[in-house]
């Protein structure tokens, strides 16, 4: 049996063209790459042929809410300099608040398949326990990528390196995590309002965030 098929979306702007996605095998960025609209059909098409699926957004999915008010707005666990609160990290927050459930809906639309159990966490799609995973990507040091077509190039670099934690090539992937404060998943708010789920419990679940560095990046 074949491995999950792995897309991953680089967030941003569609009318400026700062919207891309790819998936990681096979390694090549499709004439569509810019199209929110082509990556949900793919995604929809892998699933109705019966693949099992991650797909990934590079964009915050997650927020710590912390237990003590001085920590409100505080970064995340390995963010270093680009935490989720400021700078172009907020400006991708809003921008995935309406993209990442927009697809989320488009894929449900067009699977058609209320049998189809979606999942958060990398070890249980591993184990089986669901056809179709959500998962974010953190790309560290995007000056290092070059192209032209960037944000597809981001999105092909994160799908790949997520198919590597999947298949076990990568048995120490660098995690983001929330730290000690309670998650906010914007991914499970999303997941909830496309109808892919009915438990708010998700909500308080942190999704895989998994931190991507460029190959020349040291």
């Amino acid at each position: 049996m074949s491995g999950p098929i792995v897309f991953c979306a680089d967030v941003g702007s569609v009318s400026r063209q700062r919207f891309g996605w790819a998936k990681a095998r096979p390694a090549q960025i499709a004439e569509d790459a810019s199209s929110p609209g082509a990556l949900a059909e793919a995604v929809a098409d892998s699933l109705c042929n019966g693949n099992r699926v991650a797909l990934g957004f590079e964009a915050p999915l997650v927020l710590p809410v912390p237990g003590v008010e001085k920590r409100l707005g505080a970064g995340r666990v390995n963010e270093g300099n680009r935490p989720w609160s400021a700078g172009s990290g907020a400006a991708v927050l809003a921008t995935a608040l309406v993209q990442v459930p927009w697809i989320l809906n488009e894929v449900k639309r067009q699977t058609h398949d209320t049998s189809l159990k979606l999942c958060f966490d990398a070890d249980r799609f591993r184990a089986g326990e669901g056809d179709f995973l959500l998962w974010e990507a953190f790309v560290s040091g995007r000056s290092k990528i070059a192209g032209k077509n960037v944000h597809a190039a981001e999105a092909q670099l994160a799908a790949t390196a997520f198919s590597k934690v999947l298949d076990g090539s990568d048995p120490n992937p660098e995690w983001i995590t929330v730290g000690d404060a309670l998650p906010f998943s914007l991914i499970g708010a999303a997941a909830l309002w496309s109808g892919w789920i009915s438990s708010v419990k998700p909500l308080r679940e942190a999704p895989n965030v998994l931190k991507v560095r460029p190959a020349r990046e040291t």
